[in-house]
Order: C-alpha cells, then sequence, then structure tokens
C-alpha cells in the first residue's frame, strides 16, 4: 500500500515518461464500438500528479 505519491513519485514519473498515447473505446448511440487514440499529458500540481487525454476526433 502506497501512502503518498512522494513515496513512487521517481519511478512513476519514469514509467509514465514514456507513455505518449493512450486507447479508448466508446459506443456511439446506435451501440457501435469507437476506438480513439488519446495524447497523455502528466504534470504535478501542488503535489498531486495530473493526468490529461486529449483527442481530436469528429462527428459522423
Amino acid at each position: 500500500m502506497v501512502g503518498s505519491l512522494s513515496e513512487i513519485q521517481e519511478e512513476f514519473f519514469q514509467y509514465i515518461g514514456d507513455i505518449v498515447y493512450a486507447t479508448m473505446t466508446t459506443v456511439d448511440s446506435k451501440g457501435r464500438p469507437r476506438l480513439r487514440v488519446l495524447v497523455a499529458v502528466w504534470q504535478v500540481v501542488d503535489g498531486r500528479s495530473i493526468g490529461w487525454l486529449a483527442t481530436g476526433g469528429c462527428e459522423e
């Protein structure tokens, strides 16, 4: 069990520093699966790690 980010921060940032893309699968209103490629952005704000996922998409 980890009590705080500071206990694993160095290892955590080494690990996530190599992550550039992520994927996410959603289902549209007709029940069809859609795969999205996301860009992962990581930062530390006030000692807390925050991950942002972004994508550019288009609607049919």
